[in-house]
């Protein structure tokens, strides 16, 4: 496939594709800066001002023009083009494991679909979120939920976290109880540090039937603005408390991850060269069914998440369903690789203060 470089020149998009592709061009980037976007077959390498420029021309001229949500919203058949592109330039084509592991290819395509949508709506929309509120977190944010209003401070003490509804009303007897049994038995497993919530100040949001606000459908939510995780209490898994539990070491998760990475303006699991990115790395490589999987299943922060919720869920509860699971880790993989992995982490956090 040809390589054409463009120095000054900009993108020749077809402005009737840009548009029905909300804007998002088929577009992939290199450690380097350098910018390659396929059109009609022809990819185009630029640098970061042209292709943000080429793209902006097109976009301002539609006052209804949008680009699409992060995270899960890639539209059908971009992923098969990415794919084609990837492996179509040179720079690429040297890293032998990207070429051959469609798990890695999965990982990379994702992430570079979600940095080139934060760059391009960062650039042409002055979005007003950075870099991490924006991959992290889902669009809306409601303080009623989340954020530090009625905060129940009943296990500040033991646990250094706030409590909450996320109808805003005071929890019950009753639902402080179960609150208090999912915490436990995950902190308490954890043995994360009281001080090292209480700093951080952490607030864990409850709500009922899974009516996850913010995150329709979803079991639970980590909100990194907001400091705040979502769970759902028993009722919206039949009951089933340790549902719940599960839940909340996987989103514990999340949390430990965008700590560790604060410094890299990123959750570390994403950031080259940390322990939690090995971690990440050695799921995608090893889980059940990875051919088949989506590329959210290969983000790196769902693996990382994933790994100490089947951690938890083995360790804890004696659960050896997850050995089977789709996009969890057969037994073998997880003795030798996820669970040695997740212990050193573990016990990196508590010995961090």
């Amino acid at each position: 496939m040809e390589i054409i470089e463009l120095l000054s020149a900009p993108v020749p998009f077809n402005r009737e594709t840009l548009e029905k592709n909300t804007y998002l061009p088929v577009s992939i980037f290199d450690e380097l800066g350098n910018y390659y976007t396929l059109v009609e077959d022809k990819i185009y390498k630029t640098s970061k001002e042209i292709l943000i420029s080429s793209v902006k021309q097109i976009f301002e001229s539609n006052p209804k023009a949008k680009f699409p949500q992060s995270v899960q919203s890639m539209a059908e058949g971009r992923y098969k083009k990415m794919e084609k592109l990837m492996k179509a330039v040179p720079h690429f084509q040297k890293n032998r494991y990207l070429m051959e592991v469609p798990a890695l290819q999965k990982t990379f395509i994702f992430k570079q679909y979600n940095e080139l949508n934060f760059l391009l709506k960062k650039a042409i929309t002055d979005l007003d979120k950075s870099h991490f509120e924006y991959m992290a977190a889902p669009a809306l944010k409601r303080q009623t939920a989340y954020g530090d209003k009625n905060v129940n401070t009943a296990l500040e003490e033991k646990y250094g976290i706030g409590l909450k509804k996320q109808d805003g009303k005071q929890l019950s007897e009753t639902e402080l109880q179960e609150a208090e049994s999912i915490i436990s038995a995950v902190f308490d497993f954890f043995k994360i540090p009281k001080d090292f919530a209480k700093k951080t100040e952490l607030i864990i949001s409850f709500t009922h039937n899974r009516s996850m606000k913010s995150a329709r459908n979803a079991a639970g939510v980590f909100i990194p603005n907001y400091k705040a995780i979502g769970v759902s209490f028993s009722d919206g898994y039949n009951g089933n408390i340790s549902e719940s539990k599960k839940i909340l070491a996987h989103e514990t998760g999340h949390w430990i991850d965008a700590l560790a990475g604060i410094d890299f303006s990123n959750y570390s699991s994403s950031t080259e060269g940390t322990i939690q990115s090995v971690l990440a790395a050695s799921v995608v490589n090893s889980m059940n069914d990875a051919s088949s999987s989506t590329a959210y299943w290969c983000e790196s922060t769902e693996c990382f998440a994933r790994a100490f919720e089947e951690y938890f869920a083995v360790e804890a509860l004696g659960d050896y369903s997850y050995f089977t699971r789709k996009f969890y880790c057969p037994k073998n993989e997880y003795e030798s690789r996820i669970k040695p992995l997740v212990q050193l982490i573990i016990s990196n956090l508590q010995n961090k203060l």
